[in-house]
């Protein structure tokens, strides 16, 4: 059943390629789009019983979503002390209070 030529973001039909995409919005494997990815609302399973894809995360996963979410936050920040600053005239004790 395992096919060692499988690609990795799409599942084979005929001479057709078929994104994971539609897969994963249905929450299946999206190597082989056959067995769900979870066994219940949260437990996740380690790999698919059928192609045997690994769903375990790689060391940084998060890195990147933590980089974008500090970014957002210290703009957003800094763009609201500076309006309330500068275009209401608020104290910097009364903005940073705020925050």
């Amino acid at each position: 059943m395992r096919s060692e030529h499988a690609p990795h973001r799409g599942f084979s039909v005929g001479i057709t390629t078929i994104s994971a995409t539609p897969s994963g919005l249905r929450l299946l494997c999206p190597r082989c789009g056959q067995r769900r990815l979870f066994t219940g609302w949260f437990a996740m399973r380690a790999a698919c019983p059928h192609c045997g894809l690994d769903f375990k995360r790689e060391p940084g996963f998060h890195l990147g979503s933590i980089s974008i979410n500090y970014g957002v936050t210290a703009l957003g920040t800094g763009a609201l002390y500076a309006l309330l600053v500068f275009v209401f005239g608020t104290s910097h004790e009364a903005a940073l209070t705020a925050w």
